[in-house]
């Protein structure tokens, strides 16, 4: 009899045992998964870096076209306070990155006394890019206040508000996947004579939805060197060069 209930007693804490180590597994693969999805601030600095680059059409890009929009406007006849539009449609293949965008600029000169203040810009589209270690396909939205429209001003003054709602997928180690919006709002100084961005400083965010349904936000601030550069410098310190 008890040898009986030895061998049931045994058997039971085997089946413990076993129900246990079950559990233990799929809680450790549960925890593995949940860090594989992580997004880490380096994934969201690179993803704003790309946000920011014109290589990548980002916001620096589109500063150099809505100002050659501005001296279109300039170079033309256009009524004051008048909607203008024209469309885009972008497509750049390179060693490191590609990409394809399409969108439209609506625009106004604002006028006072037949005074030309300065022009307001809204675009609306689609991008998307390949680079050697993300991917992106997302919506873009933007509105751009250019002033010191004057001749004897040297540099155009760009004061802009971006955002880029897309879906990202990471080409390096666990490749991941991800839903993110970026936001992107500051002044920049653009030189006239070449479109070259001469400074300025902007605060870009970055809210990110894993896999697993967790959200992951990050930000910083973003100043133009004048050199073709910039240095993203994150809320938690770590700084991060862009090149172009």
């Amino acid at each position: 009899m008890k040898h009986n209930q030895a061998k049931k007693m045994l058997l039971l804490l085997s089946l413990l045992g076993i129900t246990f180590s079950f559990i233990s597994c799929s809680a450790s693969d549960e925890e593995q998964t949940a860090e594989e999805a992580q997004i880490s601030e380096e994934e969201a600095a690179e993803s704003l870096a790309l946000a920011i680059s014109p290589k990548s059409n980002g916001v620096v890009q589109l500063s150099i076209q809505a100002s050659l929009n501005i001296e279109a406007s300039l170079d033309v006849t256009y009524e004051c306070n008048q909607e203008y539009t024209n469309s885009y449609q972008l497509d750049y293949n390179g060693a490191a990155l590609s990409y394809i965008a399409a969108y439209n600029w609506a625009w106004q000169l604002n006028c006072s006394d037949n005074i030309l203040l300065d022009c307001a810009l809204a675009l609306k589209g689609t991008t998307e890019y390949e680079s050697q270690r993300m991917n992106s396909d997302g919506d873009m939205t933007a509105t751009v206040g250019i002033s010191n429209l004057e001749q004897s001003e040297p540099n155009y003054s760009l004061t802009m508000d971006y955002t880029l709602i897309s879906e990202q997928v990471s080409r390096v180690r666990m490749q991941k996947s991800f839903d993110s919006t970026i936001k992107v709002n500051g002044d920049v100084s653009l030189m006239k004579e070449n479109q070259k961005l001469t400074g300025g400083q902007v605060e870009a965010s970055f809210t990110g939805l894993s896999s697993t349904g967790n959200t992951y936000e990050y930000s910083g601030v973003v100043v133009f060197n004048g050199d073709n550069t910039a240095t993203l410098t994150m809320q938690s310190g770590n700084t991060y060069a862009i090149s172009w």
